[in-house]
C-alpha cells in the first residue's frame, strides 16, 4: 500500500519553480517503488480515464496526450535562449506538438523520460541558464520525446481525441 510521504528535494534544486521540481519527485517516488510497473503521469483537470488502462498499456509503447497543432504554432516559447532547443525546433516545426498533461508506459519508459529531463535540468543548473529552461518546458518535453522515444513506432500519439484509455480535454 502507497502512503503520502514528504519528498525532500537537494538543494541544488532550490532555484528551480515547482514545475521542474514535481518531474524531479516524480522520479524519487518511482525509483523508491520497485513494484510500481506501469505509471501514468497526468493533468487531473484536462484528463478523463475511461477504463482501467495500466492492463492495458503496452511495455513497448509511450502514450502522450497531443495538440492540434504543430510545434511552429507553440506559443508558450517563441524565441528560445536555450541552443539545443532553438535547433531542435527550426529542424522539426512541422512535428505535432506533444502534451506532458499525459504520459503513461511502463516503468522503465517513464523513469527513461524522467531521467533525461533531471539530466537536462542538472546541465542548465551548471551552466547558469536553468531560469531559461523553466520558461520552455513544453518544448523540452517534446525535444526528449522526439529525439529519444518517437522509434521503431514506440510512441501513441493522437491521444486528444477520444482513445480506447484516455481523453483529454
Amino acid at each position: 500500500m502507497l502512503h503520502i510521504k514528504q519528498q525532500v528535494i537537494d538543494s541544488n534544486y532550490g532555484v528551480l519553480g515547482m514545475y521542474l521540481k514535481r518531474w524531479i519527485m516524480m522520479y524519487e517516488f518511482i525509483m523508491e517503488h520497485p513494484e510500481i510497473e506501469k505509471v501514468a503521469l497526468m493533468d487531473i483537470d484536462e484528463t478523463e480515464v475511461l477504463q482501467n488502462f495500466f492492463k492495458l498499456i503496452e511495455d513497448d509503447k509511450l502514450y502522450v496526450g497531443d495538440e492540434l497543432f504543430d510545434l511552429s504554432k507553440n506559443n508558450v516559447a517563441k524565441d528560445p535562449n536555450l541552443d539545443f532547443i532553438k535547433e531542435f525546433l527550426m529542424d522539426n516545426e512541422r512535428l505535432q506538438l506533444l502534451n506532458p498533461g499525459l504520459i503513461a508506459g511502463s516503468r522503465r519508459m517513464i523513469l527513461g523520460i524522467l531521467s533525461i529531463y533531471i539530466f537536462l535540468v542538472d546541465r542548465t543548473i551548471a551552466d547558469g541558464t536553468q531560469n531559461q529552461f523553466e520558461n520552455y518546458e513544453m518544448n523540452i518535453f517534446n525535444y526528449i520525446i522526439y529525439k529519444y522515444f518517437d522509434e521503431s513506432n514506440r510512441l501513441k500519439r493522437n491521444v486528444k481525441q477520444h482513445d480506447e484509455l484516455f481523453s483529454m480535454s
